[in-house]
């Protein structure tokens, strides 16, 4: 008895270690832009787009192995809705965003500067400022996601990236995966 006991206390803890280290290692040097391709990026001006443009680009071949992509290289800008936020299991911020002009979606997500190599970011900084930002609109994200009962108003600003495809669809994602990850900057808009 104490043996079934002591396994399912240990295989749910053991596995969500493992999901956990998982989720760090799926290209997560690129998405805390400490890959060895930082000094190729395109991140002094943002470059004016939308969620439909990230939405419409070509999906390249990616798996957790794939380094940075050409199409990884430019920090864009846009207006977008937030919908909803929460912190996943790696400590980045996840959000659920709308564009203005139409229905579509895409997901973005925030870094923890505290975390494993985002502290070594050269952009840590940029990444606490925007936490900042949606810590000061609806508090300290959780683990469950928050949908936000009237959507706010952003700009955001971050580097275009390509996600893996999720066995379980993530809610909110763009057609072919593609995310602000991270994101450098947010401002509240009107």
């Amino acid at each position: 008895m104490p043996a079934i006991i002591f396994a399912a206390l240990f295989i749910p803890l053991a596995l969500g270690a493992i999901f956990k280290h998982e989720k760090q290692t799926e290209r997560w040097l690129v998405k805390t832009v400490c890959d060895c391709d930082t000094n190729t990026l395109e991140c002094k001006v943002a470059v004016h787009s939308s969620i439909e443009f990230q939405d419409s680009l070509r999906r390249p071949p990616i798996s957790a192995e794939t380094a940075r992509c050409k199409e990884e290289r430019t920090l864009y800008g846009f207006n977008a809705y937030l919908l909803g936020v929460k912190e996943e299991t790696d400590g980045d911020y996840h959000l659920v965003i709308r564009s203005p002009y139409s229905k579509a979606t895409m997901i973005a997500e925030i870094p923890n500067a505290a975390g494993p190599e985002a502290k070594d970011s050269p952009f840590a900084s940029r990444f606490i400022a925007a936490r900042a930002q949606i810590d000061s609109l609806i508090g300290e994200p959780q683990a469950r996601m928050h949908w936000l009962p009237k959507p706010a108003h952003l700009h955001l600003e971050g580097i275009g990236f390509f996600d893996e495809k999720h066995m379980i669809p993530q809610e909110g994602a763009a057609p072919n995966a593609r995310e602000l990850h991270p994101v450098m900057k947010i401002e509240v808009l009107k």
